[in-house]
């Protein structure tokens, strides 16, 4: 309250400042923010005087007496009857104080609440994200978090990683999967939420569940026995997909215990071997009119790692073909290795007849760069032999063995598209008991 160009007091936790001015409408259309209204008069056209009646704040009361309401004119601050002035004065003093007015000095609640203190924000807290990388060396636990720089050092230092490409996908599922998203409020950002998957109502307090997980052992080795199956079935692409796919997984995933650690790494073992053979196979059927080539590969693809099934299709193959050779003596080789499997009756029988036709003539007629009695390794660049006591290298990440010297050395593995072959990595890392 006041008289015209009275400083109004500031609205609490605001500095703004407004002016009183006077109205010749009819009715009181201003609203005064800092004072509720709670009466407002119609006003008489034939004269220029305002009357306002407010929620006087009881620190004023003493101040304004028992004023009921003020009257101003365009001219001069009129007085109310009875009013003193000097108390108009002193109303129009405090207004003008904005100290009076700062860190809840402005009232307006009637005397019901004292006045506010300053208010200080809480300290925040640790997110859970961050808690499970927390003196963690396990690449997957950085990804479930959302860090993938972090996981990339890891990869690299752990497994000599490269090429992060193919991971892309793998470190965004991983992320998703652990956090959930719910709108708040339609003009406010979404609120975000941690998901654990070991969460336990009794669990003492400040312990933060382990992350979610997207992939598992079991989905791993649920996508083997469809690589299994898709090998079986002849689509070597599909397969080889699949397989290098598992030593992707293999290199986010996280387990809890030992054994699953040893299960993780016979896992990429096994897909290592596959990968491998796989490509040793796509590459034989490229050579289809360079028949000693091909009778190569096909004796290199004989001595993969493989399923019992597997390794007879891959021993029939290369039994036909170094007959086709007339290396008799090496297709005796493979007749008596796949006969050495059981396989089924009708293909025993084949295999018996064509042992008995090679054990007639003994001999090979054509020199391959194949020594079925002296163990090797192929190397995955080259599609040679690697014979016992010659030196290779090895694939960062999965293993797969090349000849020592070449143009891969330092360069991507070709079979998992992740390591760097010839390249020292401190070793996989998947589980926090490894520590």
């Amino acid at each position: 309250v006041g008289p015209p160009g009275a400083m109004l007091p500031p609205s609490p936790g605001t500095r703004n400042r407004c002016i009183l001015s006077e109205t010749t409408s009819t009715h009181a259309s201003a609203v005064n923010p800092f004072f509720r209204p709670m009466i407002c008069r119609p006003l008489s056209s034939k004269t220029s005087t305002t009357y306002f009646l407010y929620t006087v704040p009881n620190r004023l009361k003493g101040s304004i007496g028992s004023l009921s309401s003020l009257a101003t004119t365009s001219n001069t601050p009129a007085r109310a009857a009875g009013a003193d002035a000097s108390a108009i004065d002193s109303v129009a003093a405090t207004s003008a104080d904005p100290a009076r007015w700062m860190n809840g000095g402005g009232d307006d609640d009637g005397g019901l609440v004292g006045p506010s203190e300053v208010f200080v924000a809480p300290t925040a807290g640790i997110p859970p994200s961050r808690r499970w990388t927390e003196k963690s060396a396990v690449p997957g636990e950085h990804a479930a978090a959302g860090d993938f720089d972090a996981a990339m050092k890891l990869l690299n230092r752990q497994l000599g990683v490269i090429n992060f490409a193919p991971l892309k996908q793998h470190f965004i599922d991983a992320a998703f999967a652990t956090h959930a998203s719910m709108t708040a409020t339609s003009m406010g950002p979404n609120l975000t939420f941690p998901l654990g998957r070991d969460w336990n109502a009794d669990a003492p307090v400040g312990k933060t569940p382990q992350p979610a997980l997207v992939s598992s052992l079991a989905v791993l080795e649920a996508k083997l026995k469809a690589a299994y199956k898709t090998t079986t079935e002849g689509k070597f692409g599909e397969a080889l997909k699949l397989f290098q796919s598992i030593i992707h997984g293999v290199a986010v995933l996280l387990v809890d215990s030992r054994r699953e650690v040893d299960e993780v790494r016979e896992l990429l073992g096994i897909a290592r071997e596959y990968a491998v053979a796989l490509r040793i196979e796509m590459k034989r059927k490229e050579h289809k009119e360079d028949p000693v080539r091909a009778a190569e590969l096909a004796a290199y693809f004989t001595h993969s790692m493989m399923q019992p099934i597997h390794a007879s299709l891959a021993l029939r193959s290369a039994m036909s073909l170094f007959f086709k050779l007339k290396n008799f003596n090496t297709a005796a080789n493979f007749c008596r290795r796949l006969l050495e499997l059981n396989p089924p009756v009708k293909v025993a029988q084949q295999a018996k007849q064509v042992l008995q036709a090679c054990e007639r003539t003994p001999t090979d007629e054509v020199e391959l760069d194949y020594d079925s009695r002296n163990p090797f390794v192929v190397c995955s660049a080259t599609f040679a032999p690697i014979y016992r006591g010659t030196k290779d290298v090895a694939c960062s990440c999965c293993g797969a063995k090349f000849i020592a010297e070449g143009d891969h050395v330092n360069k991507v593995c070709p079979v998992c598209n992740l390591g760097a072959v010839g390249v020292e990595a401190a070793g996989l890392v998947v589980s926090p008991s490894q520590r």
